[in-house]
């Protein structure tokens, strides 16, 4: 039977900067913000078929560091697995225990082996922090490659039923995001503006410790910063590398 998502227990009418991702304290719902971008989620077995897991793979020490502290506030944290490839020699698998708390994601986010979107998905500044810290990236492509500063949230190249939805849900929060197809160096949502940077800042909220200005959500350019190179964007294994076998885990 499926288990409802924890509550996040946040009040509904309160100011923008309160709502930030670094501020309240983080709920289980709101690691659906991870399986917007490239994360995965599996299904228990054997004993543990009414739990499920989530994994990312991530390249940076900061990465793993602020996503594992935010799981170990939740009591899911599991240890990370490094699962480096030619590709991505640093890379690392950031995992959930296996939990029944998790167990909805399954039906949400999956049809067997199909990864899809839920119906409905909203976000907030909780949601689309994990989404920054885990595959989001700045850039200075700028319009059309001319420069100036944006920000992009990559998306899982095996997942294409979520990339509308997680775009649209983008858009409900006031942070529309250009889409950015497999051929155009995504996918991946790059949002640009000044106001609407301004926006996505105050919804993630400061970055991570460790966190470089190239990896974090910012209204303007630092005086004197130079634009940001061209982003590349990693190959997607087809599971985060440690999810057959949940036995023991």
């Amino acid at each position: 039977m499926t288990r409802p998502l924890e509550p996040a227990g946040r009040l509904p009418n309160r100011q923008l900067s309160l709502l930030a991702g670094d501020v309240a304290p983080a709920g289980v719902a709101d690691l659906e913000g991870l399986l917007c971008g490239t994360s995965h989620v599996v299904r228990g077995s054997g004993a543990l078929a009414d739990t499920a897991r989530v994994s990312v793979l991530v390249d940076d020490a900061w990465r793993v560091t602020a996503l594992e502290a935010r799981l170990d506030e939740l009591n899911l944290l599991a240890p990370n697995r490094p699962s480096a490839s030619a590709a991505r020699p640093h890379a690392v698998s950031v995992r959930t225990r296996f939990d029944p708390r998790l167990f909805p994601l399954v039906d949400r986010w999956t049809r067997g082996a199909t990864l899809v979107a839920p119906q409905t998905l909203h976000l907030d500044g909780h949601r689309l922090w994990w989404w920054a810290v885990s595959a989001g990236v700045a850039d200075g492509l700028g319009s059309r490659g001319g420069g100036g500063r944006g920000f992009r949230f990559r998306l899982a190249p095996s997942a294409p039923r979520r990339w509308a939805v997680a775009g649209a849900a983008l858009a409900e929060l006031g942070v529309p995001g250009i889409f950015l197809g497999p051929r155009a160096d995504g996918p991946a949502y790059r949002l640009v503006g000044s106001r609407r940077l301004a926006r996505l800042a105050d919804l993630v909220g400061e970055p991570p410790p460790g966190a470089p200005a190239s990896s974090w959500p910012t209204a303007t350019r630092p005086p004197g910063q130079p634009g940001i190179g061209r982003v590349r964007h990693l190959p997607e294994p087809s599971a985060a590398g440690d999810d057959a076998d949940p036995v023991g885990s």
